[in-house]
């Protein structure tokens, strides 16, 4: 049905076997650094619930998931929007303006990023209030508190390096960022080991190693663009950074929103799963950190549908448009029966490693269908959303519908069943899947009204924004409009 209703009237044209071929190689060179990436991510946030399942108690299992969820919910939501808007204009501007532009947008999302870092910290002013929300015990109460506080820094070492690796694999060295991604892990979990085990340091070895981890990662890939940059074709006019500003503030704000809706369903959950019982709060944590690196594919799934309808709408090319949307589908169902198979076969040696409490474990085991359709259709929403919505420029859509369906929605139904009925881990994640289904919906209908001509030019005119950020390289893939609109804009 969604495959129909994408389909345009005006652009049914049959695509062959070669094309469909050359089509998956390139998404496949965009998705797998991604998904690398993201796995690394998540397997760090496992071996943290391991390490801190070393220094002592459950307790401090729970206390340091919560302060996790906490952080990446008031400080990596809105920089992390702005990381959005990195994807949303990159495939159209180096399509038709080439690699001066793309060096020039990664400085400017790096300052924005930067920027909205100090005031993203503002909320710590009420942390004391957030983590008491948690239920009612005052050891998760201090261990939340104390190594949210530790870890406040690392969120926008994340957002860097998660930048500067969609950097490399857009100017072509995806396998840089695959041979920087895979060390990454095993140098957290033996920096743990170090700081926690040998040195007995507890939660401020566990925020260390996080730290330097990160903060070694971002450097390398640092001094990777300086190595490289005769390569990668870095210019960068410096003076005019502050060109197109404005709009790349109002992309990723309501970016920012959307994350930021949707780590406060999250938020919500862990907070109301208190109701139920410590037993299903700790499955609650576990689960969130387990399924992180499932999470890899959605995240490559859309960013790589989002480079190939931005290049898509920079060509002008409305048959080549529609066709990316169909091979995001496409792929959607070949990855979800993937990450279907590798969860199931997975979940419980995780969740075994992350607690010894049998109880805990088969309330996970008993939440896994929730979990594998909460992941298919997060995985949908993130296709339609970020993949394809992001660069026609729909970021405020978006926002509001997130903010709708998990506010009107997602979070009431998890409060009515955790508070009335006292509801497992399961139920609380099938209120996610309800939530995620409205939202794909919106997004269908939405797409089902979008003028691909209009939208193309609308393309042209966020990428003519850019234009003194960037001269039009000749040497790129050109789009041969915006050169005659450059021109005649220069005179």
């Amino acid at each position: 049905i969604t495959i129909n209703i994408l389909r345009s009237r005006n652009t049914r044209r049959r695509m062959n076997w070669k094309e469909l071929a050359i089509s998956e190689w390139n998404y496949f060179k965009l998705f797998l650094p991604i998904v690398i990436e993201m796995v690394s991510v998540g397997l760090s946030s496992v071996l943290t619930t391991y390490i801190s399942s070393l220094i002592g108690e459950d307790y401090i299992v729970t206390g340091v998931g919560i302060a996790t969820v906490l952080n990446i919910g008031l400080l990596y939501s809105f920089i992390l929007g702005y990381g959005t808007v990195f994807d949303s204009l990159v495939g159209a501007l180096k399509t038709m303006y080439g690699d001066g532009a793309v060096s020039e947008l990664v400085v400017k999302c790096t300052l924005q990023g930067l920027l909205m870092y100090p005031a993203c910290l503002a909320p710590y002013l009420g942390s004391g209030y957030l983590v008491k929300m948690f239920g009612k015990d005052m050891r998760v109460h201090e261990v939340a508190l104390l190594y949210m506080r530790l870890e406040s820094a690392r969120p926008i070492l994340l957002y860097l390096r998660d930048l500067l690796v969609k950097y490399l694999i857009v100017q072509g060295f995806p396998m840089t960022s695959i041979l920087v991604s895979i060390p990454a892990p095993f140098l957290h979990g033996f920096l743990g080991w170090l700081f926690v085990v040998h040195n007995n340091w507890g939660l401020y070895g566990l925020a260390a190693a996080q730290f330097v981890n990160s903060a070694l990662i971002v450097v390398v890939l640092v001094a990777i663009c300086v190595w490289k940059r005769n390569q990668i074709g870095w210019r960068c006019n410096y003076r005019n950074i502050l060109t197109g500003w404005w709009d790349m503030i109002k992309l990723g704000s309501f970016s920012g929103l959307r994350v930021l809706a949707t780590y406060g369903l999250l938020t919500s959950s862990h907070i109301l799963a208190q109701s139920s019982g410590p037993i299903t709060a700790e499955a609650v944590v576990i689960i969130d950190k387990v399924s992180l690196p499932f999470y890899a594919s959605i995240f490559g799934g859309g960013y790589a549908v989002a480079m190939l309808v931005g290049e898509a709408l920079g060509n002008g090319d409305e048959h080549r448009y529609t066709y990316c949307v169909r091979l995001g589908l496409f792929n959607w169902v070949l990855e979800r029966l993937a990450a279907t198979t590798i969860y199931k076969l997975t979940i419980e040696p995780l969740a075994r490693l992350c607690t010894q409490n049998t109880e805990v474990v088969e309330e996970i085991e008993a939440a896994t269908p929730a979990i594998v359709v909460l992941l298919g259709t997060a995985a949908l929403d993130e296709l339609l959303a970020r993949g394809v919505l992001t660069p026609l420029g729909k970021q405020a859509f978006v926002g509001v519908t997130t903010m709708t369906a998990i506010y009107l929605i997602g979070i009431p139904l998890v409060a009515s069943l955790t508070a009335v009925y006292r509801a497992h881990a399961s139920a609380i994640f099938w209120c996610f899947v309800g939530s995620n289904l409205v939202q794909c919906c919106a997004y269908v209908l939405r797409l089902y009204f979008i003028d691909t001509k209009q939208e193309i030019a609308n393309c042209k005119d966020r990428s003519a924004d850019q234009l003194s950020v960037a001269e039009p390289d000749e040497t790129s893939e050109l789009n041969r409009h915006a050169l005659v609109q450059y021109n005649c804009q220069s005179g």
